[in-house]
This record gives C-alpha cells, structure tokens and sequence, in this order.
C-alpha cells in the first residue's frame, strides 16, 4: 500500500511539473518552483507565436542577460541583470536603438543616451539614484550642442547655456536651487549681445541693457523683481522688448521636443 502511495506522489509531481515546464534540447522552460516562482530559462509569446521576452530567472528575480520584442518582432529591449543593477538598452519599434543607461534599484544612474531613429545621439543626462544629477545635454541633428544644463538633485543648479545651430552661443545664464538666479546673457545669432542683466529668485532684477545686432545700446531697464520701473519715455519700447523675449522664447528645449511628432 505505501508503495503505491509513493507511486502515485512522484506521477502527481511529474503531472505538475510537466504543466509548468516546456523541454527543448534537455533544457526546462517556463519552470515555476512549488513557491510559485520563476525559475531557470523562460520564453514567453505573444498570441501571434513571436516572442515577448527571453531569459533566465533565479528565485522570480531575472539575472544575466534578458530580451523583449514588440509584437511585430523587432527588438524592444536588451537588458544585463546583475544583483541590484541592470544595464540597458531600449529600441523604437522598427528596431533602432532609442536609449541606454543603467538602472540602480530600478533607478536611473550614471550617464543616459537617447537617439532619433536615423541614429544620431539627441541627448544626454546624468543620474543620481532616480535624479538628475549633473551635466545634461541636448543636440542638434549635427551632434552640436543644442542646450547644456546642470543639475542637482533633479534641481537646476549650476550653468544653462544654449547655442544656436551655427554653434553661437545664444544664452548662458546661472540656476540655483532651481531658480535663475545671476547674471544672463542673450545673444544675437552674430555674436552681438543682445540683453544682459542679473536674476534674483527666478526674477529680473536690476539693470538690464538691450543692444541692436550691432552692438549699439538701445535701451535700459531698471526692474524690481521682474516688474520693470515706470519710465514715460521708454513705455512703448518696453513693451515691445518684453514681447521679443518673451520668457517662452528661452525655456529649456527637453527630449521629447526632438522625439515629436517625428520622433526627431
């Protein structure tokens, strides 16, 4: 009697393991242990039979190498697990390289890329566990340098400059703690200045000298936190100055700018 207990135990293991387990070349696939978690190599698929993901699992956590696929086929993801870290490579849907960086604790860290689908590289970003930390750049199609910022824990903090894409120098201006806060410079695709004056607090404050493209001063503003001094004289010309620089015309191009509607 015992033995046929023990028969019948070791063909109710087998039946369930067999459930949870394809063979292909004395390899087991799709292994889920008693504890419900994945181990050794696993293949999942789409219903249209191509593949979703392929990799390796030890105790429900993946290690080492590991691949995902769009539904179409192409290569979504490549990714490299070892203990808390994983480097990564990201794919746009026709196969082309989109980004690559690493991952602390499911974290973005250290240095980031991002490429339009043509290739070429449209950006680059530091990381600190999840923050932004340090030098971020963006480029031109060219690779040239469309803006570059830096960062403090996911705070602007530092030097801002952009360029126009002649590679001029079209700003450059000073953040603390998240705030503009310094003395700004703006510049006319010649190379001429074209308004200078001092930040305090994310407002204008102070001097500030507007210039023609030639180098000619046109126009002084004296403001006291971002509200220019009343002066009869110059009121209109204010007003037209305050329309050409509009904030908007200065704010920090970001990634998606160079991903839409194209992508790039």
């Amino acid at each position: 009697m015992r033995i046929l207990v023990f028969i019948f135990s070791v063909l109710i293991s087998f039946s369930t393991i067999a459930q949870n387990v394809g063979q292909k070349s004395d390899t087991l696939l799709n292994y889920t242990d008693i504890q419900g978690q994945k181990q050794g190599k696993w293949v999942k698929k789409y219903e249209n039979e191509k593949k979703a993901y392929e990799g390796y699992f030890v105790n429900d956590k993946p290690v080492g190498l590991f691949k995902r696929w769009y539904k179409n086929g192409q290569q979504k993801a490549i990714m490299i697990y070892d203990h808390d870290t994983v480097r990564a490579r990201l794919f746009w849907d026709d196969g082309k390289q989109m980004s690559e960086g690493k991952y602390v604790n499911q974290l973005k860290d250290s240095l980031w890329k991002y490429y339009g689908v043509d290739g070429k590289i449209v950006a680059e970003e530091w990381y600190k566990l999840g923050k932004l930390h340090g030098k971020s750049c963006i480029f031109y199609r060219d690779s040239s340098l469309v803006q570059e910022l830096e960062w403090k824990d996911s705070l602007k903090d530092g030097i801002w400059k952009q360029y126009y894409p002649n590679k001029q120098l079209k700003l450059e201006a000073v953040y603390k703690d998240g705030k503009r806060d310094g003395y700004m410079k703006v510049y006319y695709p010649n190379g001429q200045v074209k308004m200078e004056g001092p930040y305090y607090s994310d407002f204008k404050h102070g001097d500030w000298y507007y210039y023609t493209d030639q180098g000619g001063l046109d126009l002084k503003i004296k403001y006291r936190y971002g509200i220019p001094e009343p002066n009869e004289k110059s009121e209109k010309r204010i007003e037209d100055l305050l329309k050409d620089v509009d904030k908007d015309k200065y704010l920090e191009p970001t990634i998606e700018n160079f991903f839409t509607p194209n992508r790039r």
